[in-house]
């Protein structure tokens, strides 16, 4: 089952909300790419701060 994620940037820690199953690249920001698409679950680069429900 697909997710929302509290997710922090590593370097400059700002906070996101974005979906566990992304179908499009997510970028901060400051530039950081912090979620890429893999056509399933996505690839986090990131700190995860919480699972939503």
């Amino acid at each position: 089952m697909s997710k929302f994620l509290s997710i922090e940037c590593n370097d400059c820690h700002n906070k996101m909300i974005v979906f566990g199953n992304a179908s499009s690249k997510v970028v901060c920001k400051c530039g950081k790419g912090l979620l890429t698409p893999t056509g399933g679950k996505a690839n986090i680069n990131s700190k995860i701060l919480e699972v939503l429900s």
